[in-house]
């Protein structure tokens, strides 16, 4: 599973629902959707460790959802604050309210 640090509003029932998606459909790549946005946390399996590893610069693991479409396995979060990650100052101000 990878995490990112700037989604401050994941929760542990978020991260349970993807590791039980992925436990009944392994091998699949488990991606959560936030409002109909692909995000994070995203959980990969072993069985693509090879690709992960031969990632170059920043680009992250959309590349191999990309390549293996057909063993990604999509989940619909409702919870749409979950998946708002902070990147810039300016998203922080956005959000730091709620």
């Amino acid at each position: 599973m990878f995490l990112v640090g700037d989604q401050p509003y994941l929760n542990a029932s978020t991260i349970n629902k993807l590791i039980a998606v992925f436990k009944q459909d392994y091998p699949s790549i488990v991606v959560p959707v936030y409002n109909g946005t692909r995000g994070n946390p995203v959980i990969f399996p072993l069985t693509a460790k090879k690709e992960l590893r031969a990632l170059k610069g920043d680009c992250g693991g959309r590349i191999i959802i990309d390549r293996m479409k057909d063993r990604v396995k999509l989940v619909s979060i409702a919870k749409t604050l979950v998946g708002i990650d902070i990147d810039t100052s300016e998203a922080y101000e956005k959000i730091k309210y709620y």
